[in-house]
């Protein structure tokens, strides 16, 4: 793969993510598939999509931004450590909201959203960290 398709991979990868988590997510947890079919299923798909889109956002952008300074090797170190932050956070999140007895948890989608952000920023962090210490390629062995 050229390093071109690379950079593409990792900025569109993570909105690809951004769109097919969620819908997973409340496939997997979700105790009938009638979820889907009412109006009102359909409607907190929708949000869930839309709000847990931010951080899958972000790290796209930041993989876009990333790709043109950082060699193949070191993004793709960065992108796969945001992804993990990510989704460290949003699948016991979405767990703790979908199994939640209360009639306000849907509520918790926005924080999700946020508490996904920061430990976004935690983990590109950690990931370029982790990225440096790889071996470049243009250091004598």
């Amino acid at each position: 793969m050229t390093p071109r398709n690379e950079r593409r991979l990792w900025a569109l990868l993570p909105l690809a993510l951004g769109f097919l988590a969620p819908i997973i997510a409340v496939a997997c947890i979700a105790p009938t598939p009638r979820v889907f079919i009412t109006g009102r299923g359909l409607f907190i798909v929708l949000f869930l999509v839309s709000t847990s889109l931010v951080p899958f956002a972000a790290l796209s952008a930041a993989c876009a931004w990333a790709g043109h300074r950082l060699p193949p090797p070191r993004m793709r170190c960065v992108a796969l450590s945001g992804l993990a932050g990510i989704l460290i956070v949003f699948i016991p999140g979405y767990i703790q909201i979908f199994t939640s007895t209360s009639s306000t948890a849907i509520v918790g989608a926005f924080f999700l959203a946020f508490e996904c952000f920061v430990a976004l920023v935690i983990a590109l962090v950690v990931g370029w960290a982790i990225s440096r210490a790889l071996p470049s390629q243009h250091r004598k062995a």
